[in-house]
């Protein structure tokens, strides 16, 4: 029958749109997942050029006027945040030695040992306690280098879509080159799945981005130089409780953080897009909903 034919025509389109959006939206975090694997490589390579005078007082190289405010700006925060892990970290290790040497002789009565449980239990929350903290601290510490990737990367791509330019630096360049690679195949998939969704009449839900640009890329040889950056998001982690109290504020600031992250995977789609709006190459068209 007609009537059923076009439900059921309908009905598996509508199903064929809904699984082609959240493909895209997988593809979305994929391409921020890469970026942000790009600022922890390039972070770890680049850190030490900061202890260098030479990084300062360089005005001449593109390289080091495109790295250096953002590398700047998370060096900073980084620093701050180890000198809390060495901390945490000391106490740690003071916390098992204390454990270890609280109870040289062994509990005879009950009652001994019903103490000592007590106090080995209190010992070992505290221990507990530093983890986490330092997990924490650790884990605020990959932010701000994942930050660095997502600030960095699109600027570097715009530069060489606009204008041809490269990192010359062989490491830069290499780990810049391998990022752009994987981040390319992502952009191609992502864009074909895309054209699909709209040949079907749908509209992308979520965030759109434009596609990836072709371009000609000179080789690495004969590429070497010093190190910089750009303007880097301010990353704001999440504090510790420590009370009862900040329990509860802990609760609500984890929603915000997690609207706060979407609102900043939004920025950096938006950012890339408008970075890269006269790069050569095709695009897909920009949907925001």
């Amino acid at each position: 029958m007609p009537i059923v034919d076009d439900v059921m025509d309908a009905a598996n389109k509508a199903a064929q749109k809904a699984k082609l959006n959240a493909e895209i939206l997988i593809m979305n975090r994929k391409i921020i997942n890469r970026m942000n694997q790009f600022g922890v490589e390039l972070y770890t390579h680049v850190a030490p050029m900061t202890e260098s005078q030479e990084f300062y007082a360089n005005d001449h190289d593109k390289l080091v006027q495109v790295l250096r405010p953002p590398l700047l700006n998370c060096s900073k925060e980084v620093a701050a945040l180890q000198n809390r892990v060495e901390s945490l970290s000391s106490q740690l290790e003071e916390a098992k030695v204390r454990r270890a040497a609280a109870f040289p002789v062994p509990a005879e009565t009950a009652a001994e040992k019903l103490k000592n449980a007590g106090k080995a239990t209190g010992m070992a929350a505290n221990e507990a306690r530093l983890k986490t903290e330092l997990a924490v601290v650790q884990r605020q510490i990959l932010g701000h280098h994942e930050a660095f990737g997502r600030a960095l990367y699109p600027n570097l791509a715009n530069l060489e879509d606009t204008q041809g330019w490269l990192p010359t630096d062989r490491d830069v360049r290499s780990i810049y080159d391998q990022a752009r690679r994987e981040i390319d195949v992502m952009y191609k998939s992502r864009k074909e799945k895309l054209d699909l969704l709209l040949s079907l009449g749908g509209n992308e839900m979520g965030l759109g981005i434009h596609s990836a640009p072709t371009s000609r890329r000179p080789s690495l040889e004969g590429t070497d130089a010093a190190f910089g950056s750009s303007s880097l998001a301010t990353f704001s982690p999440p504090k510790l409780a420590t009370k009862s109290g900040d329990r509860m504020r802990r609760s609500v600031s984890t929603k915000e953080n997690n609207s706060n992250e979407n609102t900043q995977d939004q920025h950096v789609w938006s950012d890339f897009a408008g970075t890269r709006a006269h790069s050569t190459g095709s695009f897909a068209s920009d949907l925001l909903s």
